[in-house]
C-alpha cells in the first residue's frame, strides 16, 4: 500500500482540471463495490471510496495522506510499502497481498491492484487502485495448505506401503515405506510395471483382484500375494486396491499394502505344530486304545468267572465278597469301555453303522439295562413316543443306545426316590429327512449354570464330590456329546436348576421307514399284506398303464377297484354310486382333478379323496387341499404308501371327520434327480409283482402310447401350441416312471417344463433327444426278455 507524507497538492492540476477529475471520479467510484483508492506523482493518496471507509471504519481526512498506514499489520506494513515504491519508480502494475484492519478491529487479507495513469498530453497523474477483501479464500488456502502437509507427513510415516498406479500398472507413487519393507527408494519403483515385482505363483490372485477394482470403481478389493523386494526375498502383503482413476486429484489407482510376513511365518509354524501336536495325540488315543482293549480282555475274563462263581456253592462271607469283586470289575470295565470309546474318537477312528429300527425297540432296551439301578434308587423310568413318528427309522442304533443310555443312567443316578422321563418327539422334515429330538428328563439333584458349562468337558465333573459320592470318570457326557455330532447332530443342550432336576436334550436326523417297509426288508421276497376288510375304490385316472397298475395293487389287497377315465365320468359314478375311497389324477382331458374334486364335493363331502400325480413341485400338496382334497400321493406310487393311505381315510373313517379332513402331518418336497438307470429292472418287477405277464401287457401298452403321441408333440411344437405339449408330455412322464424308466421320464420332464414355458427352440432339442433316450431303453429292456412294438 503507497506511503507519503504529503496530501493533495493543489499544484497538481489547475483549479478547473482538479474540479473535473474529482467529479469524474466520485461519479465512477464512490458506490463501486471494490474499494479504491487514488495516489498523486508523489505516491500520496488523495482519494478513497465509500467502500474503502466502509471497510476501515474511518473518515475521508483520517484516511488522507499517512492516516491509512494505521490500517496495516504491523507484519506485512514493511513488504506491502517497499513493494507498491518499487513498483511505482518503475511505473509498473502493482499487485500485493497483505492484512488490512477492518472497523471491527479485526485484520483481514485484502488483494489489491494497481495501475498507473496517465491525464491529458500523456501526463503521469499517479495511481489507481482496486481492493478485494480474499479473507474466505486465503482461509482455504491455508487450511488446504495445512491438511496437505498433514497426509504428507501420515503418508511419509506410516507403516503400510502406499502405492498409486494406472490401469496399466505403472507405478506413479510410492511412500516411503517402501524402502524399509521391500529395500527399494520410491524414485526406484516409479516407472515399474507393479507386477514384475509380484511372485509368479501369486500372479493371478493379483491380476484377478486389479481387473476387479479396474471394473469397480466404488468398491474396494482385497487380495494377498508374495512381493519379491530388491535382495530377491519374498515379503508376503496384504493389499487393498481402490480405483480413484475418475478423481482428477489422483488419477491412478491406489494399492494400500501391509507387510504381513512375520503373520504368514507364524500361522504356517503353528500350523505345524498343530500338525505335530495331531500326530502325538493321535499316536496317544492309539495307544490308550491298544492298551484299554489289553485291559479289558482280562478283565472280562475276571467277571465271567465271578459270575460262574457267585453262581455256586459259597459260603455267606465268599458270597459277599464275589459280590464285592464283581461290582468292582463292573466299575473297572465301564471305566474301560469309556476310555476305550474316547481314545476311538480322539483317533477318529469311530464308523457310522445304519440300520432299521424301531423306537419302541430302542426304548425298551435302555428301559431293560437301566431297571436295576432305578430300582435301588427308587425310580421309575417313563417313555413318551410321538406317534407322528410311527414306522422304523434307519440309522446307528448302538450309538444311539449308547448316548440314551449314559443320560438315562446319569439322570438315574443323581435322581432318588423320583421319575426319569424319556420323550421322544417329531420336530421336522427337512430333504427327506426325519428330524427328531430325545430329551432325557429326572427330578434330581439338579445343576447350576456354572456346573452346566464343566460337565461336556472329558474328565470334568460339575462338582469335585462327585466322583466321590456317585463314581463315573467325566467321560460319558463327553463321549455321548461327541457322538451325537458324529451322527449329525448339533450338540446335547441341557436345562437345569439345582434341586429341582435336569433335562438333556438332542436332535439328529433319520431316514424315516413305514413299518410296512421294515417288514418287507426282514422277510424274503415280497408279500402284500391281504387286509381282512375290502372296500369300493373309485380309480379317476386317463393314463391305461397307471390305472392297470393301481387295479393290480387293489385287486391283491382284496379290494375291488372301479375306473373313471376322465374328471366328467368320475363325477357321474360318484352321484350313482357309494365309494369308500377314491383316488384322483389331477392333468386329464376335460375337466382336470381339481374341479372334479370340487364338483364331487358339493354332492359328497365325506367320501376321502386322495390326489396321484407326477408332479413333485412345492404348493401342489396345498391346492390339493384347497380344492376339497385330503392328501396327495406322488407318482410312481410306492405300494407301502398307497396302502397306508388306505388304513387311515377308510379304516379309521369312525373318527371325527375333522381328524379325517386332514393328515396328521404331511411335508412335500421336490424329489432329488431320479437315478441315472436306464430301466431299474427290480422296481419294474416289484411294481409288477412279478408277474410276467402284467409287466409285459404294460411294456406294449407304453410303447402304443409312445407311438401315439410321439406325433402330437411334434406337431404341438411346429404349432407352438404350448397347452397341448405340457399336457401330452406330462401323461407320457408319468407312464415312463411307471415302466421304471428314470432317463426316459426326465426326458419327458424337459419337454413338459418346455410347454409350460412355451421354450418351443429347446423343445425341438428336447424331441431329438427324446428319440435317443427311447432307442436306448428299447435296447436296454431287450436285455430283460421284454418286447416292444415297432
Amino acid at each position: 500500500m503507497p506511503y507519503s507524507n504529503e496530501i493533495l497538492s493543489p499544484n497538481i492540476f489547475d483549479e478547473k482540471e482538479a474540479s473535473g477529475f474529482k467529479s469524474v471520479v466520485s461519479a465512477m467510484f464512490d458506490k463501486f463495490p471494490a474499494m479504491v483508492w487514488i495516489s498523486d506523482i508523489t505516491s500520496s493518496m488523495v482519494y478513497f471510496n465509500g467502500s474503502w471507509l466502509d471497510f476501515t471504519g474511518k473518515t475521508l481526512k483520517e484516511e488522507l495522506g499517512f492516516g491509512w498506514k494505521e490500517n496495516l499489520h504491523p507484519k506485512d506494513a514493511n513488504t506491502c510499502i517497499g513493494e507498491y515504491v518499487s513498483a511505482f519508480n518503475s511505473r509498473t502494475i502493482y499487485e500485493q497481498e497483505f492484512r488490512l484492519k477492518h472497523k471491527s478491529g479485526e485484520y483481514r487479507w485484502i488483494r489489491v491492484t494497481a495501475w498507473p495513469f496517465n491525464g491529458s498530453e500523456n501526463v503521469f497523474y499517479g495511481y489507481l487502485g482496486f481492493c478485494y477483501d480474499i479473507t474466505d479464500q486465503k482461509i482455504r488456502e491455508i487450511v488446504s495448505s495445512d491438511r496437505e502437509a498433514y497426509y504428507r507427513a501420515l503418508i511419509e510415516n506410516i507403516s503400510d506401503i502406499i502405492t498409486i498406479v494406472t490401469e496399466n500398472e505403472t507405478v506413479i507413487f510410492c511412500s516411503a515405506s517402501t524402502k524399509k519393507i521391500m529395500n527399494y527408494s520410491p524414485d526406484e519403483l516409479v516407472g515399474k510395471t507393479y507386477s514384475q515385482c509380484v511372485h509368479y505363483e501369486d500372479m493371478a490372485v493379483f491380476k484377478n483382484a486389479f481387473y476387479k477394482a479396474l471394473a469397480s470403481p466404488a468398491t474396494p478389493v482385497s487380495a494377498s500375494y508374495r512381493f519379491v523386494n530388491k535382495n530377491g526375498e519374498y515379503c508376503n502383503l496384504e493389499s487393498i486396491m481402490n480405483n480413484m482413476l475418475n478423481d482428477e486429484a489422483v488419477n491412478g489407482i491406489i494399492i494400500n499394502s501391509r507387510d504381513v510376513t512375520a503373520r504368514v511365518k507364524m500361522e504356517t509354524d503353528l500350523k505345524c505344530a498343530m500338525a505335530m501336536a495331531d500326530s502325538a495325540n493321535l499316536a496317544k488315543s492309539q495307544f490308550i486304545a491298544n492298551v484299554s482293549h489289553e485291559i479289558r480282555t482280562p478283565l472280562n475274563s475276571i467277571a465271567g468267572f465271578v459270575n460262574l462263581l457267585s453262581g455256586s456253592e459259597l459260603s455267606p462271607k465268599q458270597s459277599e465278597y464275589a459280590s464285592y469283586i464283581k461290582k468292582g470289575c463292573e466299575v473297572l470295565i465301564s471305566l474301560v469301555n469309556n476310555v476305550l470309546d474316547f481314545s476311538k474318537i480322539e483317533a477318529q477312528k469311530i464308523e457310522i453303522d445304519e440300520i432299521d429300527f424301531k423306537l419302541s425297540e430302542l426304548t425298551n432296551d435302555v428301559i431293560t439295562l437301566t431297571r436295576q439301578s432305578a430300582a435301588a434308587n427308587g425310580v421309575s423310568t417313563n417313555v413318551y413316543i410321538d406317534e407322528n413318528i410311527g414306522g422304523s427309522l434307519t440309522g446307528d442304533y448302538k450309538k444311539l443306545r449308547q448316548i440314551l443310555l449314559n443320560l438315562v443312567s446319569n439322570a438315574i443316578k443323581f435322581t432318588k426316590n423320583g421319575e426319569v422321563k424319556i420323550e421322544i418327539k417329531l420336530c421336522s422334515y427337512k430333504n427327506d429327512k426325519t428330524f427328531v429330538t430325545f430329551n432325557v428328563i429326572d427330578n434330581g439333584i439338579g445343576m447350576s449354570s456354572e456346573q452346566v458349562e464343566k460337565i461336556f468337558k472329558p474328565f470334568d465333573q460339575a462338582r469335585p464330590e462327585i466322583s466321590r459320592i456317585y463314581g463315573g470318570t467325566g467321560l460319558g457326557l463327553h463321549i455321548s456329546n461327541q457322538l451325537v455330532k458324529l451322527l449329525n447332530g448339533e450338540k446335547i443342550s441341557v436345562e437345569s436348576a439345582i434341586d429341582k432336576g435336569s433335562k438333556f436334550y438332542f436332535t439328529l436326523p433319520f431316514t424315516a421307514k413305514s413299518e410296512t417297509t421294515a417288514r418287507a426288508k426282514t422277510s424274503p421276497g415280497f408279500k402284500i399284506e391281504k387286509n381282512i376288510d375290502s372296500y369300493e375304490i373309485l380309480i379317476v385316472e386317463d393314463n391305461l398303464i397307471n390305472y392297470i397298475l393301481v387295479e393290480e395293487l387293489l385287486k391283491k389287497m382284496g379290494h375291488r377297484p372301479h375306473k373313471a377315465e376322465d374328471g366328467h365320468r368320475a363325477v357321474e359314478l360318484v352321484k350313482k354310486n357309494r365309494y369308500d375311497i377314491i383316488f384322483m389324477d389331477i392333468q386329464m382331458p376335460g375337466i382336470d382333478g381339481y374341479e372334479a374334486t370340487r364338483q364331487i364335493r358339493s354332492t359328497d363331502r365325506e367320501v376321502p379323496i386322495v390326489a396321484m400325480t407326477a408332479n413333485a413341485i412345492r404348493g401342489d400338496y396345498e391346492r390339493c387341499i384347497e380344492s376339497g382334497m385330503n392328501d396327495y400321493l406322488s407318482k410312481p406310487i410306492e405300494i407301502e404308501k398307497f396302502n397306508d393311505i388306505i388304513l387311515r381315510y377308510v379304516k379309521n373313517r369312525t373318527q371325527s371327520s375333522s381328524e379325517q379332513s386332514r393328515p396328521a402331518a404331511q411335508v412335500i418336497s421336490v424329489s432329488a434327480p431320479e437315478s441315472v438307470l436306464i430301466f431299474d429292472h427290480d422296481k419294474f418287477v416289484k411294481n409288477t409283482f412279478s408277474n410276467d405277464s402284467l409287466a409285459k401287457d404294460i411294456i406294449k401298452i407304453f410303447f402304443e402310447d409312445i407311438e401315439k403321441y410321439r406325433k402330437i408333440l411334434k406337431d404341438a411344437i411346429e404349432k407352438k401350441d404350448s397347452e397341448t405339449l405340457f399336457k401330452s408330455a406330462h401323461r407320457l412322464k408319468g407312464s415312463a416312471a411307471n415302466v421304471c424308466a428314470p432317463c426316459l421320464k426326465q426326458a419327458f420332464l424337459s419337454l413338459e417344463t418346455a410347454g409350460r414355458e412355451s421354450r418351443f427352440e429347446d423343445a425341438t432339442g428336447f424331441l431329438e433327444l427324446l428319440g435317443r433316450e427311447i432307442d436306448i431303453f428299447k435296447t436296454e429292456i431287450k436285455k430283460h426278455g421284454y418286447d416292444y412294438a415297432d
